[in-house]
């Protein structure tokens, strides 16, 4: 289903129900340069899971402009956009099946999420009836090389199913769109389950989405063996965006919210070799994403700054001769034996780390060797970054020797 045979990297683009803006920043951060995108590096191609229309009210939204945007890629080949419940909500809203009677009912409920859609475009339009074909052209799923995407729920018997009413590029045919919308034909149920989710029995660490249906078809989907592994849309997640499972990922982080961002999950076609599996979260690309690791490492520097300041409370501004003498040794001691830059020159070397020298003595004078190994350790990796072989061993070395000399100087 690529379009083209050298593309190496595919960007999974959840649903983003009329954020035209998030969507351009999204792809900035991608390096995606509309203006050039011939030049995009390392042959990406976009897929949008579903779900371009229909804005939460109250939302800041340019529905025209997205879709004109993603019709634009889809056209120059640059993406693959797939059929989500929205668009097949849109079609049922404009198809009559006979007069006055359409194939989704035209109640208040149905008007009030449609209703910007249809404001819009104006109702029954050129304009209108032109986004609704070009809906129905939409393929259902998509089955790429190492992973397949549907909008909501990937379910070998419905798919099986409703192969015989698909068009070669899995969209539908036009014959049978009426169907879709029938309660009494089958492919009424096919397309509630593969557009909004088979429901199973609730289990312990099921993932609820915001009308409180349980998605768990992963769950058998796995126990299924080696399957293909699967990206969805749909389900309205929230929290920082993470796998569900090994073999199912959902890029749907509720865009439609003003706060939230418009998330995208990133597939390496070239290092994807059976079985593909969803293990590294930081594939996950989105604007405003934390370095979590970074987090965590201001974290525990300040951790570590609020037991030093406690530390600085018990020390006299002025050192005595022992503490004098105690922090020429750790200078020397310093620049020895920890000196994570390996400098050569001792005068540049005690510069370098005399950030690190008042921090270092407070420990070696107030505390045991394992918290100054951690501030040595957390100093070279996180405040010099540096990774280094061995690194915590010899920090804990070198916090020893500190230690040793602190309590034969007296001070300690």
């Amino acid at each position: 289903m690529l379009n083209d045979v050298h593309i190496k990297r595919l960007y999974f683009i959840g649903d983003i129900h009329g954020q035209y803006k998030k969507l351009l920043r999204l792809l900035d951060l991608l390096s995606v340069d509309l203006d050039n995108l011939e030049s995009n590096v390392g042959h990406t191609q976009l897929v949008f899971m579903g779900n371009l229309i229909d804005s939460t009210p109250g939302v800041e939204a340019d529905q025209l402009s997205l879709l004109q945007l993603v019709e634009s890629l889809v056209a120059q080949n640059h993406a693959c956009c797939l059929l989500g419940e929205d668009e097949f909500n849109a079609i049922g809203w404009a198809t009559e099946l006979r007069p006055g009677e359409w194939a989704r009912a035209h109640s208040a409920h149905n008007f009030m999420q449609h209703q910007r859609f249809l404001e819009i475009l104006g109702e029954g339009s050129d304009q209108h009836l032109y986004w609704i074909n070009w809906f129905k052209k939409l393929p259902l799923f998509i089955d790429f090389e190492s992973v397949s995407a549907i909008h909501a729920c990937w379910d070998e018997p419905a798919l099986n199913a409703i192969e015989p009413y698909l068009n070669n590029d899995n969209s539908l045919k036009e014959a049978y769109w009426g169907n879709a919308f029938d309660s009494n034909h089958a492919l009424f149920a096919l397309f509630e389950t593969l557009l909004k989710g088979a429901e199973y029995p609730p289990k312990d660490e099921s993932l609820f989405d915001i009308t409180g249906i349980i998605p768990g078809w992963w769950r058998a989907y796995e126990q299924q063996g080696h399957v293909k592994p699967v990206v969805i849309g749909h389900y309205s997640l929230t929290g920082l965006p993470e796998a569900q499972s090994k073999n199912v990922i959902c890029v749907d982080y509720n865009a439609a919210e003003a706060d939230n961002p418009l998330v995208s999950f990133e597939v390496s076609l070239s290092a994807s070799e059976p079985p593909y599996e969803f293990t590294n979260e930081n594939n996950f690309k989105y604007v405003g994403q934390p370095d979590l690791e970074d987090v965590t490492n201001q974290g525990l520097m300040s951790l570590l700054d609020r037991q030093k300041k406690k530390f600085e409370t018990l020390q006299d501004e002025n050192y005595s001769e022992e503490e004098g003498f105690f922090i020429a040794l750790l200078s020397q001691i310093l620049c020895k034996d920890w000196n994570p830059l390996a400098l050569t020159d001792l005068n540049t070397c005690r510069e370098a780390y005399s950030d690190y020298q008042q921090g270092a003595f407070l420990f070696a004078k107030y505390a045991d060797v394992g918290l100054l190994g951690a501030y040595l350790y957390l100093c070279q990796s996180i405040g010099i970054g540096l990774e280094i072989n061995n690194g915590k061993q010899k920090c804990a070395r070198v916090a020893w020797k500190l230690i040793k000399q602190a309590k034969e100087s007296g001070i300690k």
